[in-house]
């Protein structure tokens, strides 16, 4: 059996193009999730009292269906007991909440279940990922403040659409994140093909497919699951132009730091509903979660090595070593030495970061700018601010997105992260 490794990966220009391509084919700017187009609805009962909230579930027999107000708290109401216009409402959204949903077909699975994932696995084993998969979770939960909602009180929802019973398990009612481990690349492929193939608005093309070999991993956009093969290899496909096969490389998604990394980014995006554009979000939370679980990061979106030897033979001189960033050891003290010889980025630079313009520098300044988003209680009740804010279909930019965390501008939140990274709080 193959067991998630400690080796280095170097992650080429991967997950934030990666997510770019997810986000294009979901077609996600802002979401809806009922059967009207909103979060939350009034509902009014036929003596008039009114209860805002959310249809989440019902009973077997569809004659109780279950509220949930914004404060979490859940409500069983009768379906007789409320207006003409409002049982009306239940009746169409109990058929939407019934739509079938995806399923891989033609394999046999091996299931392990845990509080907030389904691992499934073929050709491999589930552990470690099973241990990973709920650290990762329970690290997410200390910032995401609908994160129990979401998995526990039938907060969930994907994209663009209301609720699914279906997404929730019918022993517990609560919905669990699939996970898909594979010990063959060719089920990475069989599978990947099977995740293009289904209906969808828009194709996810050539483009898609290729990236996700080379990074040996992709998810559903609208959430429901993650699949990773975790052994490199070839596979051969039949070439239609050609008429012959040809050899597909398929490179493996093996780490448990890649697991944490794109596991936090996907927690993200089911608390959000939405994928990310934002290269400082998908990779700088997945550095986040990587450094506080391990205190390293070994996720590369450039190769690093190769960028010192240019730079090296381009600026005519010996970098410092102590500036260099590499998955054997903390960025903290190599972003430090940056900061302190003077050349340093901004919030702006950050937050318009993408893997076009990606240098080491600036990756690090993304690490450090996380690592300053959720650094204390009050920050991350900001970061839960911001979620919020995206989840309610609106877009964070350095002009808005001071005053979230309590800054009274810019120039003050650009500030107090500067004195951050010189602190002994960022280690």
């Amino acid at each position: 059996m193959v067991a998630f490794g400690v080796e280095r990966c170097i992650f080429l220009v991967v997950m934030g193009v990666f997510d770019r391509l997810l986000a294009i084919a979901a077609g996600v700017a802002a979401f809806s999730t009922s059967v009207e187009g909103e979060d939350y609805r009034a509902f009014t009962n036929e003596s008039g009292k009114v209860i805002e909230g959310m249809l989440v579930g019902e009973n077997e027999a569809g004659d109780v269906v279950d509220l949930l107000r914004k404060d979490g708290k859940l409500f069983r109401l009768p379906v007789a007991s409320l207006s003409k216009e409002d049982q009306a409402y239940a009746k169409r959204w109990r058929v939407a909440a019934r739509a079938p949903l995806f399923e891989f077909t033609g394999y046999d699975w091996k299931d392990k279940e845990t509080s907030h994932f389904r691992i499934r696995t073929r050709a491999t084993s589930s552990s470690p990922a099973v241990p990973w998969a709920e650290r990762t979770w329970e690290l997410c939960e200390t910032f995401m403040p609908l994160l129990r909602a979401d998995f526990e009180k039938r907060g969930f929802r994907a994209p663009g659409e209301g609720i699914n019973l279906n997404d929730f398990a019918s022993r517990d009612g609560q919905f669990r994140f699939d996970l898909y481990l594979l010990g063959l690349p060719r089920d990475f492929r069989a599978l990947s093909s099977q995740h293009m193939a289904r209906p969808r608005e828009e194709n996810l093309g050539e483009s898609w497919e290729r990236m996700s070999r080379e990074v040996g991993t992709f998810a559903d956009e609208a959430h429901r699951y993650r699949v990773h093969v975790k052994v490199s290899g070839d596979v051969e496909e039949d070439s239609l132009e050609r008429g012959e096969n040809e050899s597909v490389i398929i490179q493996a998604s093996g780490s448990k730091h890649k697991f944490v990394h794109v596991l936090a980014v996907d927690l993200l995006g089911i608390q959000t509903r939405r994928h990310f554009r934002d290269f400082w979000v998908s990779a700088g939370l997945g550095w986040w979660a990587e450094h506080q679980l391990f205190q390293r990061c070994t996720v590369q979106y450039i190769d690093l090595e190769k960028h010192y030897v240019m730079e090296r033979r381009e600026g005519g001189g010996e970098l410092r070593r102590s500036e260099i960033l590499d998955a054997a050891r903390s960025w903290v003290r190599p972003v430090k030495a940056m900061h302190a010889n003077g050349k340093r980025q901004t919030i702006r630079d950050v937050m318009l970061v993408n893997v076009s313009n990606l240098t080491p520098r600036l990756g690090g300044y993304v690490f450090a700018w996380h690592q300053f988003l959720l650094s204390s209680d009050a920050m991350r009740k900001g970061y839960g601010k911001m979620i919020q804010r995206w989840r309610d279909g609106e877009d964070v930019d350095a002009g808005t997105l001071p005053g979230l965390f309590g800054f009274r501008d810019e120039g003050a939140m650009q500030e107090a992260w500067y004195d951050y990274i010189e602190s002994g709080e960022f280690e």
